[in-house]
């Protein structure tokens, strides 16, 4: 049984350089373009539900209660 091997030529330092060189300008260039791109589709936190509550006693007549909320939208 026979195998064939095939070497790839020698690679220069020149031309080595040059891949190098344009491997990073594609490599900045996608990693700025994905910036840009990506930056529109980030989407927002939305804003947590909360609130807050007062009790008022009002001893032998009443007790007021007073509640705040914000992020519910529209109840």
């Amino acid at each position: 049984m026979a195998e064939t091997v095939f070497a790839a030529p020698p690679v220069g330092a020149r031309s080595a350089q040059r891949r190098q060189r344009l491997l990073s300008l594609a490599a900045t260039a996608a990693l700025s373009l994905g910036s840009v791109v990506a930056m529109p589709a980030v989407a927002q936190a939305a804003e947590t539900p909360s609130f807050t509550t007062q009790v008022t006693e009002v001893p032998d007549e009443r007790i007021d209660i007073a509640i705040e909320g914000t992020g519910y939208g529209d109840v």
